[in-house]
This record gives structure tokens, C-alpha cells and sequence, in this order.
């Protein structure tokens, strides 16, 4: 890290500022050589091998460690540290061990060191394993006011190998228009839907756009579509104009004058 700090001085000429400039590193007693133990996406066809991560943790204490055997706070995941020979530090490896439920898995292992500072390590792992096909974005938020037509695009694609077909595409509002292009054979497509500024969804709960395929492990998937509920207006805005500066208000008579009542009087 780096921080800077000018000086002002009574120096005449370019020289009357000087920038003085601090640097230095930030380290932990126990430094691991990631801040996670990531394994990214993982398809389904990958659950059948899906290989190993694996980390350094380096000692920086200046004394021995004694790792106590890594708690896993989640299952699909196994963990193991052992002693890189020849150095103070240490190697943690990560397995995961099917099943994982789609979507995020994500926990931390766990392991006691033995001395006081610090006494416990805490790593994070994560994983994302994806459907047979997918769909990104998965959803869409409408704002909650329009005034033209939106076109918004979405990406259906195979995460296994093989190949599939979209064989219908439907919308739960006649309002929105679904169009599907297909963008590799058999791999991936592009869903655009077109919604008038005029839309209403058909409940509470919005609407659907279901895409059929003909793929055994994904024959049917959706996209929700909703409109976010419009900000609430603040209870002082009465007092506001349209352009939010503030209405004009009557003058509070002053008690101290007396407003005369019935015609003026000229003064003779």
C-alpha cells in the first residue's frame, strides 16, 4: 500500500510544495497465497473428475505452527494441509467431492494453529455448478416507469456436450414479444423480448417467458420478469414545487402591526 501527503511551504517557485510518499506491505502472521479457495463454474459433465485447488500458507510468525486437521463448514468439499518440506509453510488442498447442488456452494475450512495470534485460519471456498443449459441474465426487473418500447436479450447455452434445440418459446403476457436466433448450432441462443412502454404484468407477481427444449435435463426453463415498485414519494413533498423547490407560502401576519379594515382613508 502507498499513501501520499503534501507539504505546503513558504519556498517561492515550483519548489514550494514537496509530496512525500509512504510505502509499505500488509501482511498476516498466517498469509494465504489466495484470498479463497476458488473453483469457479463447474458443468456437470466436470462433477464426473473435478479436480483439486490447492494454496500456500506462509508463516510469517517466526515460530513453528501445528495446523489442526481443516473443518469443512459445507459439504461437496474435502480439505488436507501438510508441510511444504524444506520452509515453515504449508500447502492446503481442497477436493471437491460430488454431489454439489446447482447453483452457489460456498463455505470456508476451518483449522486451529496452535498459538495465540492467531489461534484459528479461515479460508473461504466456493463453487458454481451450472445447469445442463442455462439462462443469463436469469431474470428481468422492468423499471417501474416507461415511456418507449424496451429490448432486452438473453442467452440460452449448453454447459454439457451435446447439443439441443429450443422447440417453442411462450409468454405468460401477449404483451411481450419473444424472438429466438440461434447463434452456434445446436450450442446457444439469443432470446429477445420486446416490451411496449404501455406493459402491465399480468399480476402481482409478474410474468413468465418459458423457452421448451428438447434436452432430457432442461426441458423447460423461465425467465420472471417484474416491475420494480416506483419509489415512494416523501412526506414533505406537498410543500414542494414540481421541480422540488419550495411552493410559495402565505407570510405570517406580525402581531405588532394592525392591518386596517374597510377603505383607505386620505390623508387630509
Amino acid at each position: 500500500m502507498s499513501k501520499s501527503i503534501t507539504v505546503h511551504t513558504n519556498v517561492p517557485g515550483p519548489d514550494a510544495q514537496v509530496i512525500l510518499t509512504f510505502k509499505g506491505e500488509i501482511w498476516q502472521p498466517i498469509q494465504p497465497s489466495a484470498p479463497a479457495v476458488a473453483f469457479g463454474r463447474i458443468t456437470p459433465a466436470d462433477l464426473a473428475n473435478p479436480g483439486k485447488q490447492a494454496i500456500t500458507l506462509t508463516n510469517r510468525t517466526g515460530g513453528p505452527i501445528q495446523f489442526s486437521e481443516p473443518k469443512v463448514s459445507v459439504t461437496g468439499f474435502s480439505a488436507a494441509i501438510a508441510p511444504i518440506e524444506g520452509t515453515d509453510n504449508y500447502e492446503l488442498t481442497v477436493t471437491v467431492v460430488p454431489p454439489l447442488k446447482p447453483g452457489n456452494n460456498s463455505g470456508w475450512i476451518e483449522m486451529q494453529t496452535g498459538i495465540a495470534d492467531p489461534p484459528t485460519v479461515r479460508i473461504p471456498i466456493n463453487a458454481f455448478v451450472t445447469a445442463a443449459i442455462d439462462v443469463m441474465p436469469p431474470s428481468l426487473v422492468l423499471p417501474p416507469s416507461r415511456v418507449v418500447d424496451l429490448s432486452r436479450q438473453f442467452y440460452v447455452r449448453t454447459n454439457v456436450n451435446r447439443s439441443f434445440k429450443i422447440t417453442r418459446l411462450s409468454s405468460s403476457n401477449p404483451q411481450i414479444a419473444v424472438q429466438s436466433t440461434e447463434q452456434a448450432e445446436g450450442k446457444s441462443y439469443q432470446i429477445t423480448l420486446t416490451i411496449p412502454a404501455q406493459y402491465a404484468p399480468s399480476d402481482d407477481a409478474g410474468d413468465l417467458v418459458t423457452i421448451e427444449t428438447d434436452d432430457p435435463e432442461a426441458p423447460s426453463l423461465n425467465i420472471p420478469i417484474t416491475v420494480a415498485a416506483a419509489r415512494k414519494q416523501p412526506a414533505n413533498a406537498a410543500i414542494h414545487g414540481a421541480a422540488g423547490s419550495p411552493a410559495a407560502v402565505a407570510p405570517k401576519p406580525n402581531p405588532g402591526v394592525q392591518t386596517p379594515i374597510g377603505p383607505a382613508k386620505t390623508p387630509s
